[in-house]
């Protein structure tokens, strides 16, 4: 799976994989990125979960996160979180950034987010248009988006004005959701289981 990551560089962006390790550097300031998974592969409704912690940031309010439904640099969501503690939730559509929650602030601290360089566990639930948001198995956001229903996956990191930020990948799955099969009984029921801010 590690060799299906995009491990291109240029001047401004390196990629690499280290000792099982994928690791992202951003160096250009104010500035967000994605690193893709094999394109040839597009996904609908799946679970997607990621470990991976900032290895050194200019400042705590990079973000890095999960890229799903990827279409191309204009148009993608993205479920992130900061060296700050917060998380949001975006779409990018026509190269527009959206705030898919309309709260006041566009990043919220929540307790579930560990801060600084600490690992966190990143997972994003896409079942339709509903976006489930958790980070170390809390859910900290639920919304509902349909302006774009399939795409690629990939990883997120995005620079403040302060600088340069990396971001080390420990691990990354993906699971597909199944459409429920009914049981082959008289009385069986269907049924279904269950971008940066660094001002003060």
């Amino acid at each position: 799976m590690l060799n299906s990551w995009d491990q291109s560089d240029n001047q401004f962006l390196t990629r690499a994989i280290e000792d099982g390790h994928y690791i992202i550097t951003n160096l250009r300031p104010n500035t967000a990125t994605t690193s893709l998974f094999d394109q040839s592969y597009t996904y609908n409704d799946a679970t997607i979960t990621m470990d991976a912690h900032l290895v050194n940031a200019e400042s705590l309010a990079s973000g890095y996160g999960l890229v799903f439904r990827y279409v191309d640099e204009e148009n993608y969501n993205v479920f992130a979180i900061d060296g700050r503690g917060r998380f949001s939730i975006w779409v990018r559509e026509n190269g527009e950034w959206q705030e898919l929650r309309n709260t006041a602030s566009n990043w919220t601290e929540d307790e579930a987010v560990n801060i600084g360089t600490e690992t966190n566990t990143i997972t994003i639930e896409i079942d339709e248009n509903t976006l489930t948001g958790l980070v170390n198995g809390i859910q900290v956001t639920q919304v509902e988006d349909d302006t774009i229903t399939q795409g690629g996956i990939g990883i997120y990191l995005a620079t403040t004005p302060q600088g340069e930020a990396t971001v080390e990948v420990d691990s990354f799955s993906i699971s597909e959701n199944q459409a429920p099969v009914s049981a082959m009984t008289d009385d069986s029921e269907e049924f279904s289981e269950a971008m940066t801010d660094d001002g003060e």
